[in-house]
């Protein structure tokens, strides 16, 4: 079993923070590998929400859904889905700290085939995404480059 935690401080009030990290539109822009991301479910987004991101690692791309599994707004989005390198679960937790926003993130991957040999090489690059995945939803928001305003909410 892959598991790690890691967080980020984002200067900005939490409902700001969660309205832009759960808007599926903005994963494109946010994770490196995500090539395309979109909404299967009708209504707000919230739990039981289903979606689908079209990742590119090297030359293999591949789809995959997603199902928000438990949504507290402005707290708590956690969603899981089965991937090429098993079954994933993602919890990102949203806290708020005098204006600001600490985000957590925790993901636990029960890795399949021979991915278990290479489970730490595999960790370590699965973290290195997220850090990054958070530390570029951090400049984006922080430097207004983000629409938190106007956006239906969905979460990578």
């Amino acid at each position: 079993m892959l598991h790690y935690e890691t967080s980020i401080v984002i200067k900005r009030p939490v409902d700001q923070v969660f309205s832009y990290m759960t808007q599926i539109d903005n994963n494109e822009e946010l994770a490196e590998d995500v090539v395309a991301s979109w909404k299967l479910t009708e209504g707000p987004v919230g739990l039981g929400t289903m979606m689908t991101e079209r990742v590119k690692v090297g030359l293999i791309q591949a789809d995959i859904v997603w199902e928000i599994t438990a949504f507290d707004i402005n707290r708590l989005c956690t969603f899981e889905g089965e991937t090429s390198i098993g079954r994933t679960l993602t919890s990102y937790r949203f806290q708020s700290a005098a204006g600001d926003t600490q985000v957590s993130a925790e993901v636990r991957v029960k890795l399949i085939g021979l991915l278990r040999l290479a489970r730490p090489i595999v960790q370590f690059l699965h973290m290195r995404n997220r850090k990054r995945y958070l530390a570029m939803a951090k400049n984006k928001i922080e430097n207004g480059q983000g629409d938190v305003e106007n956006k239906s909410a969905s979460i990578k």
